[in-house]
């Protein structure tokens, strides 16, 4: 993954291993000097660990901006969720909390 700027490692789909969440900032710079979000690059990447030491990887977002993330309860429904702090364009401070919607087959669904 391009530009991870953390990573962090927590039980996401509540199967009691450690799963890990990391996130990139990507920019580039055009012609005359103006940032680009490159769309085709991943910005918030869900590792599942489906084995001891084996990861399945899940996508969930491409060309976003984030600086940091933290993993915890934030709505305090029993499960991990997620916040990214973001960058460019964004208001200082800015940030965004991916609830973890746990589908009925036992995967979260995260959604801003």
């Amino acid at each position: 993954m391009f530009g991870v700027m953390r990573a962090q490692a927590a039980d996401i789909d509540g199967d009691g291993d450690l799963d890990i969440v990391a996130c990139a900032m990507v920019q580039f710079k055009d012609a005359e000097g103006r940032p680009i979000r490159p769309a085709s690059f991943p910005s918030l990447v869900w590792l599942e660990q489906t084995a001891p030491g084996q990861f399945a990887r899940h996508t969930l977002e491409m060309g976003g901006q984030h600086l940091s993330l933290d993993l915890g309860d934030y709505d305090g429904d029993g499960d991990i969720d997620i916040v990214v702090a973001n960058s460019l364009g964004s208001a200082p401070g800015d940030a965004e909390v991916w609830e973890n919607l746990r589908a009925p087959h036992g995967h979260p669904t995260p959604s801003p």
